[in-house]
Parts: C-alpha cells; sequence; structure tokens
C-alpha cells in the first residue's frame, strides 16, 4: 500500500504518517511520533503537507491538536481531478503538436525498410487504417522476405484495415485477401505494369517509397499533403473495380 500511495504523489514519510493515523484512526502528532518512530519535525511537516492534500483534517480538542484522516475515497477524487488537469493539458499540446512544421523521416536499407513495417504495424492504434496506391505486389513480399509473416500477425492483432488499389491479381495479395476479408478491401485497375514505388498514407501519416536498387521509404507528416494524398486515392478507388476471392 505504502509503494501505490507514494506512486500517487506522496513523499515517503506522508505515505507512513497515513498508514499510520489509518490504522489509530487518528490522533496528536505525538501519537504519529511514537508509532512511527519518526523525528518531530518531519511529522510536523508531513502532517501539515497531508492537510493541504486534504487527506487529513486537523482539529483542537482540550487545546491539542488531533488529526484524523479523510476518507480514502478521497484519493480517487483527487485523482480524477489530476487525471483531468492532465487531460486538459494534453489537449493544449495537442494543439500545439498539430500547429508543428512538417516532420520528415528517411528510412534506407533493407534493414530499415524491413523494420519499418514491422514496428508501424505492431504500434499503431487498433482500427488503424492503411492506403495503398498502387500494391508493389511481388517486389514488397520479396524485400520483406520472412518479415512479412510478422508484419500480417500484427495487422491482425491490431485489426488494422488495409485499403489498397492493385494492377493485378497476385498470389499473395489474394492469399491475403482470403485469409483476413473482413481486414482487406481491394479494388483492381488492370495495368501490365509493375510499379518500383508507391504512395500510401498510415493513418495520418503519408508515405512514398521506392524499391529500385536501394528500398527507401519516407515518412511525412503534413495536415495539408495528407489532404492531397487522401484526394488522390479517393479518385483511384472509384475508378476500381472490387476484388472478390
Amino acid at each position: 500500500m505504502k509503494d501505490t500511495l507514494i506512486s500517487l504523489g506522496l513523499t515517503d514519510n506522508e505515505a507512513d504518517m497515513y498508514l499510520h493515523l489509518l490504522a489509530i484512526s487518528g490522533g496528536t502528532a505525538y501519537d504519529v511520533i511514537k508509532k512511527s518512530g519518526m523525528h518531530r519535525n518531519s511529522v510536523y511537516t508531513g502532517l501539515q503537507s497531508l492537510v493541504k492534500k486534504k487527506l487529513v483534517t486537523q482539529v483542537e480538542k482540550n487545546k491539542k491538536q488531533f488529526f484524523q484522516p479523510t476518507d480514502p475515497q478521497r484519493i480517487l477524487m483527487l485523482e480524477e481531478a489530476h487525471l483531468d488537469r492532465i487531460r486538459d493539458l494534453v489537449g493544449n499540446l495537442q494543439k500545439l503538436y498539430q500547429a508543428r512544421p512538417t516532420e520528415i523521416i528517411v528510412h534506407e536499407g533493407l534493414r530499415e525498410y524491413r523494420e519499418f513495417w514491422k514496428q508501424i504495424a505492431k504500434t499503431s492504434p487498433k482500427g488503424t487504417v492503411n492506403y495503398v496506391m498502387p500494391s508493389m505486389s511481388r517486389q514488397w513480399w520479396d524485400l520483406m522476405g520472412s518479415d512479412a509473416k510478422k508484419f500480417l500477425k500484427y495487422l491482425a492483432e491490431n485489426e488494422i484495415r488495409l485499403k489498397m488499389i492493385v494492377f493485378s491479381k497476385a498470389p499473395e495479395e489474394m492469399d491475403v485477401l482470403r485469409r483476413y476479408p473482413k481486414l482487406n478491401e481491394f479494388r483492381l485497375i488492370e495495368r501490365n505494369y509493375d510499379p518500383a514505388g508507391n504512395l500510401g498514407i498510415w493513418g495520418n501519416v503519408c508515405l512514398i517509397q521506392s524499391v529500385e536498387n536501394i528500398p527507401v521509404l519516407i515518412e511525412i507528416r503534413n495536415d495539408a499533403l495528407l489532404k492531397v494524398f487522401q484526394q488522390h486515392f479517393e479518385l483511384l478507388w472509384e475508378v476500381g473495380k472490387e476484388l472478390e476471392v
């Protein structure tokens, strides 16, 4: 219990005194000193701090100061108030974060390329949508190698939805559509073309990748560019024909 109280913001001495007061149903500073063995100055300072935190009340009886612990439910009220302040703070910080300049991250080389896809699938919130225009089909699977299985595993665990434009019915992608029909939606625009790169949107991140020579993947966080990517995807999506297994 003491460790939990400390994690909620009480000092070591405050946690001890609060527990001692609960055990003796309240008392004087002398009672706490006698029960805890702490130095009198530490006790007086700690009790006043507990009073300020409204975990203890102070009353005078027969010219003596008595300290009475308040209902422990008070801790819940304090934590809820604390959470409200945190929510307000996060809301204000989010506004600053959204007003940030464009953020660009470049992943270059096979190792970084594979690691990016595994990590984004593993750490994204459930229900995140990944838009792909168009699929690179076999080239992507060849680059990912055995890590493709981990990627698909994380997609399924986090219920990541995949909306993808494809130029052909590649066996690997048809298999994914067959295994996870509720998470995947593909549309076909038939082209005899094997793209060496593509564009995508993962959540609110724009993605540009090229797999010619050394694989390169660029993350871009920019609200205006995100809208452009979304518009391009919607245009292609309208043209494509629904692909079924």
